[in-house]
């Protein structure tokens, strides 16, 4: 196993591993050192770290509580293209942690870990599974694009993608049609023509569907004065996928009335931006 399985399993037991306290003359040579300066690669550090006997992480997080490092510095990491090119140059150095390089699993084990976790998946309660999602899905919006980037920060994209805070709740709008759409809702909810709306809040599974499109989450839940809530997806496309979807969610879940916010609806919505403050 890896030192970090080991680790892992060691904190399961009870067993919690810290590094030991520095002495005042290791926090005086720490202090030094730093206050001297070095580059990165100059070896420096690494000679420091031989010398306390500490890790480079042990050393890094307490200068950094002393001030003397600052992690949000141009030059404290290297380029994704660097750190890309110097990955694949020690795997193609160095064997394969577990003896695997040039190997591969057999049909046998991929069934086998296949159906491991289809098991593990269908255990989770459906609270579980969405929790995952949500946590799958913030993921993806915090590294979109690479490096921390993510859709609000680029300029050149056509959908503005990016957070807003509209009424009392504050989302990740995946559009500005999204975003719209939700400033029209939340003018209907003051104007008393519904009660409320929510924003990605619900997830159907498609429990029988093995591959492609497992589940579905519509972007709106709309509760109306009277009779039973409703879903209104905005979509300013329908590719494939959406339209299997669609059609799963149709047979799965027919008592779920959703409906399709196209180009058309929102064009229709426009005139909705001299009235409602912020519309994009």
């Amino acid at each position: 196993m890896c030192g970090q399985s080991v680790h892992e399993r060691l904190k399961k037991m009870g067993i919690i591993l810290r590094p030991k306290e520095f002495t005042e003359e290791e926090k005086q040579l720490i202090l030094n050192t730093y206050k001297k300066g070095f580059s990165s690669g100059d070896g420096i550090l690494n000679s420091l770290c031989n010398t306390l006997g500490k890790s480079k992480a042990n050393i890094s997080r307490f200068a950094h509580k002393l001030g003397l490092s600052n992690a949000k510095r141009k030059d404290s990491k290297p380029s994704i293209e660097a750190r890309t090119a110097r990955t694949k140059k020690w795997y193609k150095e160095n064997p394969h942690p577990r003896g695997m390089k040039g190997k591969k699993h057999s049909q046998e084990t991929r069934e086998k870990f296949s159906r491991i976790g289809q098991e593990r998946w269908n255990n989770y309660s459906t609270k579980q599974k969405q929790e995952m999602l949500e946590k799958y899905y913030k993921g993806r919006i915090a590294k979109w694009g690479g490096s921390g980037v993510t859709p609000a920060n680029r300029r050149n994209c056509s959908w503005k993608a990016g957070w807003r805070e509209i009424g009392d709740k504050r989302h990740y709008f995946r559009s500005r049609w999204e975003a719209n759409y939700a400033r029209y809702l939340q003018w209907k909810k003051e104007h008393k023509e519904i009660m409320d709306w929510k924003y990605e809040v619900d997830t159907f599974w498609f429990e029988k569907i093995r591959r492609g499109v497992r589940s579905y989450k519509p972007d709106f839940k709309i509760f109306p004065v009277e009779g039973e809530p409703y879903y209104d997806e905005v979509k300013g496309w329908m590719d494939q996928r959406s339209k299997t979807t669609l059609r799963r969610m149709a047979k799965y879940y027919p008592e779920i009335t959703v409906n399709i916010i196209d180009k058309k609806v929102i064009n229709g919505l426009k005139n909705y931006g001299y009235i409602i403050k912020g519309w994009e």
